[in-house]
């Protein structure tokens, strides 16, 4: 019956742990480097946000109470103002380590959210029932800004579904409830591009994380190999036998034993042939 030995078990177990680890270690360096993006995409994703605001309320100006709309752009402005903070606090931080890479995702999901509702309370505050044309312009509005969070956002895929639902859900509830058909037909077409940009967010985080996958997996994989170089070339100079240096002869060429016979053999014949009498 086959078993397992103690040290082929305990290998086994070696190299699922440095496996598990690797793919901890790697969700993490993933999962930070989502937290840069998102934290990188606020310098752009603020003013933009305060601009479309003032554009929104530009196209609502006499048709909702000034009061109101002027209320909700300095609601607006003084939570952006927050979220620029936020921004400056992370980058006087520095790079934060795993622990603190949670908590800072954490933070910046729920202004996300919070921003969402802000933008979605325009769909109960600025929803004017006797005009569509308002209505149009709002709901396009809204469904450009849950449109631009995808690029924005989409690196964390939790919060874009926050902010994107907190955008376009109280809008569309309030055109369905105003009943009729055409609200109707208007809400369910909101609904289906709502459902686009949360299938198009999704991938995109997927694909994202993905890449970023691949891309700490391939360093792991190059350092191994520059590891595994290094111990083989170690063992290669310790395995390498040690070889005598190679002496020189000192004797000078044509000076072998073999030489001088022949010189002397050579130098005994010219002698007998000058010097002996023929016979």
């Amino acid at each position: 019956m086959p078993h397992n030995s103690p040290r082929g078990s305990a290998r086994t177990g070696t190299r699922a742990n440095r496996s598990v680890n690797s793919t901890s270690d790697r969700d993490l360096q993933i999962l930070a480097q989502q937290v840069r993006t998102l934290y990188a995409q606020l310098p752009v994703s603020v003013p933009t946000q305060v601009v479309g605001a003032a554009l929104l309320v530009a196209a609502m100006w006499g048709q909702v109470p000034r009061g109101t709309l002027v209320t909700w752009f300095i609601v607006l402005c003084a939570f952006q103002l927050s979220r620029l903070v936020l921004y400056w606090a992370y980058q006087r931080h520095g790079m934060p380590d795993n622990d603190d890479i949670k908590r800072w995702r954490a933070w910046w999901a729920v202004g996300g959210g919070v921003s969402g509702l802000i933008w979605g309370s325009t769909g109960m505050v600025m929803f004017v029932p006797d005009s569509p044309t308002h209505q149009a312009v709002l709901i396009v509005a809204l469904l450009g800004i849950a449109t631009g969070a995808i690029t924005v956002i989409a690196t964390d895929v939790v919060a874009f579904y926050v902010f994107t639902s907190g955008v376009m859900a109280p809008v569309l509830l309030r055109t369905a409830w105003e009943g009729g058909a055409a609200y109707l037909f208007l809400a369910a077409i909101g609904a289906v591009v709502l459902a686009g940009i949360l299938a198009c967010g999704r991938n995109l985080s997927n694909a994202l994380a993905g890449s970023l996958g691949m891309y700490y997996q391939n360093l792991e994989l190059i350092e191994e190999l520059k590891a595994q170089r290094k111990s083989r070339s170690r063992h290669a100079r310790r395995r390498k036998p040690r070889t005598a240096p190679r002496r020189s002869s000192s004797r000078p060429r044509g000076t072998t034993c073999g030489s001088r016979c022949t010189e002397w053999a050579c130098s005994l014949q010219r002698w007998r042939r000058r010097y002996a009498t023929p016979k």
